[in-house]
């Protein structure tokens, strides 16, 4: 929970991106991340959210307006949970929203703040 009161979940699904993309050299440096990524979350407030069948399936039947898998299952988790997804990558992944007809709780996608 973060200091204004609301869950922040981190999905399986960037911890999984995060570990691929280091592992293939696109993502250098998040090895301490990578080796204490439960311990990070538990300490910063934040919970985990895991993959289900009923996330894949939802990816799998998503318009292919947006193809990145990664972002597909995030879409997934968002729609079925309800959830607020917030990603650097709003505008593209808004797109494939709109393709979707979903929105999870009638809102866009959050962009992150940073980079």
């Amino acid at each position: 929970m973060n200091k204004d009161g609301n869950n922040i979940f981190v999905s399986a699904v960037s911890a999984y991106e995060t570990a691929l993309k280091n592992k293939i050299g696109k993502l250098p440096g998040v090895e301490s991340l990578i080796d204490n990524f439960s311990l990070r979350l538990t300490e910063d407030g934040f919970r985990q959210l895991p993959i289900s069948a009923r996330h894949a399936l939802i990816a799998g039947r998503l318009d292919l307006a947006h193809r990145d898998p990664f972002d597909r299952l995030l879409i997934a988790q968002a729609i079925h949970d309800k959830l607020t997804l917030v990603s650097l990558e709003t505008p593209s992944i808004n797109t494939a929203f709109a393709a979707s007809g979903e929105r999870p709780g009638g809102r866009d996608v959050q962009p992150a703040v940073g980079r």
